[in-house]
């Protein structure tokens, strides 16, 4: 259970926000945020329960909801999302660039890319259960919200930041690590390691795709394009391989 303080048109007002077991325990009725009206118990895209404070209608398909928590247009594609709105206090409508930059600045985030990395340059494979335990361990299913959300621009650049900071703490650089993907694909390859090369081949994806997205104009050097077409080349017989072993 939240509390939560805001300025409305007539001044200072408190509002509490439930969970949905919470809302539950108290028999509230819970309606959809998109076809609350005021009054009633809405229930937002992250699984919260505020009031509905009022419903200006635009024409017959379009409301303007106003809720504790938030304010949204009825037909809008965006989630209405209690966690980021209270993180940055935005109550009003608007886009969720900047809740998003205020999630990736949480201390469970900065643990999550923090593990991330590590995995990445340990030449372990990237453990999608682990960080979302690390990050999200509320949600339903965290291994989902971990991949979704550090596709996110402000992660991006996160997951930049660490990388950085980490191969320059090793006297390293990320073309040093695509070279070392490469030296274990190519031992692989050689000594006839299927799944060796597999594992390797889905390390370095995750490598390559996050050194695509630090990119200036978001492609990869004509030099580290070569590589990948060479892991790209044998991942299909390697895959073959070993799903006959």
């Amino acid at each position: 259970m939240d509390k939560i303080t805001r300025r409305m048109g007539d001044g200072w007002h408190t509002y509490t926000i439930y969970t949905v077991a919470e809302a539950l325990e108290r028999d509230m009725v819970i309606v959809p945020w998109r076809i609350s009206q005021a009054g009633d118990w809405a229930l937002s895209d992250d699984g919260y329960v505020g009031e509905c404070l009022r419903v200006f209608h635009s024409n017959a398909a379009t409301q303007l909801i106003t809720l504790s928590y938030g304010q949204s247009w009825s037909v809008t594609k965006a989630p209405m999302l209690y966690e980021e709105r209270a993180a940055e206090r935005n109550w009003a409508v608007g886009d969720r660039k900047s809740r998003g930059k205020s999630e990736a600045r949480r201390t469970r985030t900065k643990n999550a890319i923090s593990a991330y990395v590590t995995m990445l340059l340990s030449g372990d494979k990237v453990d999608w259960d682990v960080l979302g335990n690390i990050y999200r361990p509320d949600r339903p299913i965290p291994s989902a919200t971990v991949r979704i959300d550090f596709k996110k621009q402000a992660f991006v650049d996160m997951i930049q930041q660490e990388l950085e900071k980490v191969l320059l703490a090793k006297g390293s650089s990320p073309s040093d690590t695509i070279e070392k993907y490469q030296e274990a694909y190519d031992v692989a390859r050689a000594n006839k390691k299927p799944g060796v090369m597999v594992d390797v081949a889905d390390r370095f994806s995750d490598f390559w795709n996050l050194k695509s997205a630090l990119q200036p104009n978001g492609e990869l050097p004509a030099s580290d394009f070569r590589v990948l077409e060479e892991v790209e080349e044998d991942l299909q017989i390697a895959k073959e391989a070993t799903n006959g072993e």
